[in-house]
């Protein structure tokens, strides 16, 4: 995968409901496009696939995408009870996440969350 230019390189993670917010990615006024989309379900993929094009990888798992370490920033849009572990790990491995509510669903993970993410 390639970008043009300094271009913020941008995946999204998880392509259900809530997935329509990485659309405004590409007319935010910020250099920056969604390069990657991570999804388990099948057809999840099979539609980010049929919406984003050839030029933008679809795979099962947001690990497949720190393994490839092309990501600048993540769009975190899984069920509410997996964002903590996986805006841990995208945290962890030095990318942005922009995290779609809620943070997390006790006080306790958002508050480990906010210890990683400073």
């Amino acid at each position: 995968m390639s970008t043009s230019g300094g271009s913020l390189r941008v995946g999204l993670v998880g392509f259900g409901g809530r997935a329509a917010i990485a659309r405004h990615i590409a007319t935010s006024g910020v250099d920056a496009s969604v390069v990657a989309i991570a999804d388990p379900s099948p057809t999840a993929r099979e539609r980010a696939a049929a919406e984003y094009g050839a030029e933008v990888a679809v795979v099962e798992s947001y690990r497949e995408l720190l393994d490839t370490r092309v990501l600048d920033a993540a769009v975190v849009t899984t069920p509410d009870w997996t964002h903590v572990e996986v805006a841990t790990d995208l945290l962890l491995a030095g990318v942005g996440v922009y995290l779609e509510k809620p943070m997390a669903i006790d006080l306790a993970d958002a508050d480990r969350l906010l210890r990683v993410g400073m």
